[in-house]
This record gives C-alpha cells, structure tokens and sequence, in this order.
C-alpha cells in the first residue's frame, strides 16, 4: 500500500494525509462489521486507494440469528498506517463511532431503525433461499421470523456494548497490538 501510495500522491504530507483517512475509514468499517456481522477479510483498497469494506451484506445463521463478526485490521493496512495511527486514530474513531451509537440508542430511535433494517434483511435473507414467495406464504414467513427480530437487535445491542471496553482492549481486539509497549 505504501509503494502504490507514494506513486500517485505528490509529497509526503500528501500521503500522510491518506494514511490518516484511511485510518478513520478503517475504524468505521470496523465497527460496521463487528456490530452486523461481518467477517475479517472482507475490506481491502481498490485500485484507486479507497477502501472497499464490502457493503453491509448481512450473514444470518441458518435458524435466522445474526452471525457475529470478530473483524480485525487487515495485516496490509495495519502496516501502512503503522503504530501511531492504529492507536491514534483507529482505536479512537471506533470508540467515539460507538460512543455515538450508544447514546443514540438510548433514546430509542436508533434500535427501532436497526430493528427494521435487520427485520427487512432477515426477511430477504430467507425469501432468497427458499426461492420466489406469494403473499400469502411472505405473511407466513414474516410472522415465524417475527421472534427473531428482538433477538436479533438484542444481539445487535451487546455487541455496540462490546466496542464501549477501553480504547487499551478495543486496540488489542482489532489489531493485536499489547496496549502497552515493551510488555
């Protein structure tokens, strides 16, 4: 990443500049991923330098349960953006992003929000693999999924608790990195 980045950027301010958006783009994708399950591998920097996190396909367990996503810096990007912007930058845009959401989901309207989206994607994710629906036999599927929902968001709801730990175990957790030097 450092070599492709050096040839198209002019100065090196330039590329720290880079470094350090790709470090806040990095964290966001990250608390995406562990939040609706996505899995590590799944970000990468596309032939322009941006990075590609994937989208926000969901993965559900076969009884409708929202898989839990352990996602990690991947080692490339890690490397590019070295010590000082994974502490500095990474670990503290993750924890001011969850921040954000936790409070945001004390007052209700975000877990409604998180509930119908994961509610529609459910519903899609099943459709999908049972094949094409009529109105009556959706209705039906609707309401056998219907318990799934408040399990779904509840889970949803413990892992934003998950990113709330100490910016010393968000680091480790996502990179691997001791929190402390030379321990």
């Amino acid at each position: 990443i450092g070599a492709f980045a050096r040839r198209i950027l002019a100065s090196p301010e330039d590329v720290f500049c880079f470094r350090r958006t790709l470090a806040r783009e990095t964290a966001y994708a990250l608390v995406m991923q562990r939040l609706f399950g996505r899995s590590e591998g799944e970000m990468y920097l596309d032939g322009n330098g941006a990075l590609v996190s994937g989208g926000l396909a969901l993965a559900f367990d076969d009884s409708g349960i929202l898989r839990e996503g352990g996602a990690e810096i991947p080692a490339a990007v890690k490397e590019f953006l070295g010590d000082l912007l994974v502490r500095g930058a990474v670990v503290p845009a993750m924890s001011t992003l969850a921040k954000a959401l936790a409070s945001s989901s004390e007052g209700g309207s975000i877990g409604a929000y998180v509930g119908m989206f994961l509610s529609a994607a459910l519903f899609e994710y099943h459709a999908a693999r049972s094949g094409n629906k009529t109105d009556e036999e959706a209705r039906e599927l609707r309401k056998t999924l219907s318990g799934r929902d408040e399990s779904n968001v509840d889970g949803w709801k413990a892992r934003l608790q998950a990113l709330l730990v100490d910016e010393d175990d968000l680091l480790k957790s996502v990179s691997g990195v001791n929190p402390v030097p030379n321990k």
